[in-house]
């Protein structure tokens, strides 16, 4: 009988052992993915929001599978070579401005050209229905989330700027595109990137330089500068991709929460930069900086000064056997489709 009775309370003592440790959740040997992510923005940009909005978001979705270390300001690549430093996997994941690297992006500047952007919102549309359409080689070599464009372009001056003639041998910086313009409006462009703007109107190396209204607060430009033509001359791309080894590294799953929240970070990016635009140029004003606006006129005599860009970036793509003429009409279809 105790036998019996002893054999009892051990299988009721294994019992409830088993049901304990199967009540115990299982733990997880899987090491979380850490992937670091560069761009060259300050940390209080908006810009280096988005990024970190778009790393966390990453983070909760993948329930910790996934940490994404960001490095702003350039501290881990210079603005310049992040796209290589990206394919190369010196990070892995990077936001670059192609306009920083010439003659490296050459489909891409499609969007920089002065094509009539009447805002971020038409920009960033137009430039991600371009790459859908044409698949860019020239970024093939990574895995690309996807393309955004800031603000458009005004001429931010120590001194006004009413006439084409008033422009004629001021120092004037802005980097690809930027910079050309102001060559075709009869300035004298310095190609610089925006991080370094702010430095040489300070030390009066520049008189002035070709940016959307968000750099007047975010880079503050407007506390070097006075003065503000609003010509709508261009806009400014920039891509957001990843190493192509990394990425094909990463299990389906995981793959598609990136697509994901890229699709959405990218509907809130326009709101975004729109609304930022507004802001900097409503601290240009507090600055107590003159806004000047161009007659119907002499904003024609602007556009008729830097037509002639566009047949040469026409040109220059076809002597590389790539479309030409395709992209720039797909271009001008796009604005005024997402124009309306």
């Amino acid at each position: 009988m105790k036998i019996k009775r002893l054999l009892f309370y051990v299988t009721v003592m294994l019992l409830a052992s088993i049901f304990v440790v199967s009540a115990i959740p299982a733990q997880t040997s899987e090491k979380p993915v850490v992937l670091s992510y560069a761009h060259f923005f300050p940390p209080m940009h908006l810009a280096s929001k988005e990024a970190k909005d778009w790393a966390t978001k990453i983070e909760e979705r993948t329930k910790g599978r996934v940490k994404i270390n960001l490095y702003p300001a350039g501290t881990l690549i210079p603005a310049a070579e992040v796209y290589d430093g990206t394919v190369k996997g010196a990070t892995d994941i990077g936001m670059h401005c192609p306009a920083h690297s010439p003659g490296r992006f050459p489909q891409h500047m499609i969007t920089n050209l002065p094509l009539g952007y009447p805002s971020t919102r038409v920009a960033t549309l137009v430039m991600n229905d371009l790459y859908k359409k044409f698949k860019f080689k020239e970024v093939a070599d990574t895995h690309v989330f996807y393309w955004y464009a800031t603000g458009v372009a005004q001429v931010h001056s120590k001194r006004p700027v009413n006439t084409l003639e008033d422009l004629k041998g001021m120092k004037i910086s802005g980097v690809g595109f930027s910079a050309k313009v102001c060559k075709f409006l009869g300035a004298t462009p310095v190609s610089i990137p925006v991080s370094e703007v702010y430095l040489s109107l300070d030390k009066g190396i520049t008189e002035g330089n070709i940016n959307p209204y968000n750099v007047s607060k975010g880079f503050k430009i407007a506390e070097v500068t006075k003065y503000t033509t609003e010509a709508s001359l261009t806009t400014t791309s920039f891509v957001i991709a990843m190493n192509q080894n990394k990425w094909n590294a990463l299990p389906p799953d995981i793959q598609k929460i990136f697509e994901e929240v890229s699709a959405e970070t990218l509907k809130i990016i326009q709101d975004d930069w729109e609304a930022d635009a507004k802001e900097g140029k409503e601290y240009a004003l507090s600055l107590g900086n003159k806004i000047i606006t161009l007659p119907p006129k002499e904003m024609a005599r602007w556009r008729a000064a830097v037509k002639p860009m566009i047949d040469e970036y026409i040109a220059e793509l076809e002597a590389k056997g790539l479309a030409g003429r395709e992209i720039v009409n797909e271009a001008f279809r796009l604005v005024e489709k997402y124009s309306k």
